[in-house]
């Protein structure tokens, strides 16, 4: 059995819970499904664990792997793994890192925004690169990239706590709690 085979057989237990298959990968006994909410958002955990119960059973009459294997069920994470047509449509205007197979000029590896997906071609536009277009079918490796906000520079203070210090010592930050009004000097109930 095939990992598309699971998710032929995963797919409609997902929908039942609201969900939808993002991958299916198997890396040695250990099945990993990755699954989605709407919009690619997080899944709940209750509907994961619905779902990984009624797969577990589903595969376990299948004889999956002959009956030794390990099921993970997750969401695909931040940081997206893109292997199928699919993936790259739904990564167009995200950042992302790609490795294309070795050809005659060895491996190209870009970093930058997905910009457009056409014929099973990508555009990824890179600062230094420029646009760049491959074919889905050279990629050996792909995911998107979740990129942190700038990180504070060392021994700067941040101007939000500044504003909330000055906002305390001029006695600007009550809380409500109840019929009685505290300030930043006296302890809350």
């Amino acid at each position: 059995m095939d990992t598309d085979h699971v998710a032929d057989m995963a797919d409609p237990l997902a929908r039942s819970a609201g969900l939808e298959v993002y991958d299916v990968e198997l890396h040695g006994n250990v099945l990993r499904v990755s699954l989605v909410g709407q919009n690619l958002s997080s899944p709940d955990v209750d509907a994961l664990e619905l779902v990984s119960r009624s797969l577990a059973l589903e595969l376990d009459e299948a004889q999956f792997g002959g009956g030794a294997y390990v099921l993970e069920l997750s969401s695909p994470g931040l940081e997206r793994s893109l292997r199928t047509e699919r993936h790259f449509e739904t990564a167009v205007g995200e950042f992302v890192t790609v490795t294309t197979a070795p050809g005659p000029e060895g491996r190209l590896r870009v970093r930058g925004e997905l910009e457009a997906l056409c014929d099973g071609r990508i555009t990824i536009v890179d600062q230094q690169l420029g646009a760049t277009e491959i074919a889905i079918g050279d990629i050996e490796k792909a995911r998107t990239i979740f990129e942190w906000g700038p990180a504070a520079k060392p021994g700067k203070k941040n101007p939000d706590k500044r504003k909330a210090k000055a906002a305390a010592t001029n006695g600007a930050a009550k809380s409500s709690t109840g019929n009685r009004s505290t300030t930043d000097n006296e302890a809350s109930p």
